[in-house]
């Protein structure tokens, strides 16, 4: 309607589209917004269709990592951003294949002992694809999920869903069986 108040005083205004301007958007407080999306309101319906899934992904993973290694308590902005992210990757399994590309798994294995319950779900949603079980081949990533399941108990259920999706892949996981024998 703005703009149209606008084109009537004046017929040459340009529009201009809110979501290309570079102004800080406003969040309420206790809110996570990232990539223009309310986490706690993806998370109660992650199947809602989001305008660039991949740019969400992006931003989403780039934003957990930064994040996770600071606090990854529970509530916290890190552990809604993992969430977020595992639940945009188990709604849309494609977009596991653009996290691999991306090559920020090492990082998410890296994270698997300090933050389990938060770095576990997401490796779960991404093992499924062949892509990324050879990128996590390339990480020591079996010693991540053995410290993880080793400090907290309550993700083994996670894990066995993640290394039975890993051994499951097409993918050639000769690696990861020797770090698992190691």
């Amino acid at each position: 309607m703005r703009h149209q108040s606008k084109q009537l005083r004046d017929p040459n205004a340009l529009f201009e589209d809110s979501t290309n301007t570079q102004n800080a958007q406003w969040t309420p407080p206790g809110e996570v917004a990232v990539g223009g999306v309310y986490l706690r309101l993806f998370l109660q319906n992650p199947q809602w269709s989001v305008r660039a899934p991949k740019k969400l992904l992006q931003e989403l993973l780039t934003e957990t990592l930064a994040t996770l290694p600071k606090d990854c308590s529970e509530g916290s902005r890190g552990d809604v951003c993992a969430q977020a992210l595992a639940a945009l990757l188990r709604t849309r399994p494609a977009l596991a294949d653009a996290c691999a590309q991306l090559g920020e798994l090492p990082r998410l294995a890296r994270l698997l002992p300090a933050c389990p319950r938060q770095a576990l779900p997401v490796l779960a949603a991404v093992a499924g694809t062949q892509s990324c079980v050879t990128a996590l081949s390339s990480t020591d990533v079996m010693a991540g999920v053995r410290a993880a399941v080793k400090s907290c108990r309550d993700v083994a259920g996670v894990a066995c869903e993640a290394l039975a999706a890993i051994f499951s892949s097409s993918a050639n996981t000769d690696r990861l069986v020797s770090q698992v024998s190691e």
